[in-house]
């Protein structure tokens, strides 16, 4: 979730393209299907709010 909502935050950035294959590594070539469906569901999250999902804090949202 944390990578997705990440990604989704730093497509706002004009070098993202670029820094998206510095910084992803395997997570480029993940595919195994738990790991799709999280990366789905943090970009339908706010980036702090899958950061204190991760943390194991309180979220005033569902997960989607």
């Amino acid at each position: 979730m944390l990578w997705g909502a990440g990604e989704k935050e730093a497509e706002r950035l004009r070098a993202w393209a670029e820094e998206r294959g510095k910084r992803g590594g395997a997570l480029l070539e993940e595919a195994r299907p738990e790991f799709a469906g999280a990366f789905h569901r943090g970009r339908d999250l706010d980036l702090w709010d899958a950061v204190a999902i991760a943390l194991g804090e309180e979220v005033d949202q569902t997960v989607p």
